[in-house]
């Protein structure tokens, strides 16, 4: 974007001293045999027009260098936009395959499930008060969603992120629902 302005503005100035330096002098035309006229020269620009021409050339990059600017923020939010959501769904993805460690002593379903997710997870067991309360010793070191699996496959219940889900605010308020299956 620079060096098309840049070479805009030089541009100008070099095509208004090449027209004053290179005046053409006085010609001659042979228009009828016989006759010779001459011709007067151009008149070389005066320093008025040259800066005249160079604040012309400078509006010009200066309204091109505004259009790009305008183009490049519209696409940037096009990319921002696309990035965004597609990053959901990576995100997810993301957050079921990444690996946890965890050695849980006597807790709860709930307090297990909610130590296994991310503290901006909120867990919800749709379960009986019994299966709720029941304490459990589990130690695994795999990817969330194993754990989960293994979790429900023993305790006989099924899982399912809600990763879109929205607050009163609209502020992202995912959530892990598991029940009876």
């Amino acid at each position: 974007m620079n060096k098309q302005i840049v070479s805009l503005i030089l541009g100008a100035f070099m095509v208004s001293a090449v027209s004053a330096k290179d005046a053409e002098p006085t010609t001659t035309e042979h228009t009828n045999p016989g006759v010779v006229t001459e011709t007067q020269p151009a008149p070389a620009e005066t320093p008025e027009e040259v800066l005249l021409k160079a604040h012309k050339t400078l509006e010009e990059a200066e309204k091109l260098a505004s259009a790009i600017v305008a183009q490049a923020r519209v696409e940037a939010n096009s990319i921002h936009q696309s990035i965004a959501l597609s990053s959901d769904s990576v995100t997810l993805e993301l957050l079921k395959k990444e690996v946890v460690a965890i050695d849980a002593r006597d807790m709860s379903v709930e307090e297990l499930v909610q130590a296994i997710m991310p503290n901006n997870w909120r867990v919800l067991l749709d379960v009986d008060s019994k299966k709720k309360n029941q304490r459990l010793d589990f130690i695994a070191q795999k990817s969330r969603d194993a754990i989960l699996q293994d979790l429900c496959l023993s305790l006989g219940l099924q899982y399912q992120y809600f990763d879109q889900i929205k607050d009163s605010k609209g502020q992202p308020s995912p959530i892990l629902v598991m029940s009876a299956q």
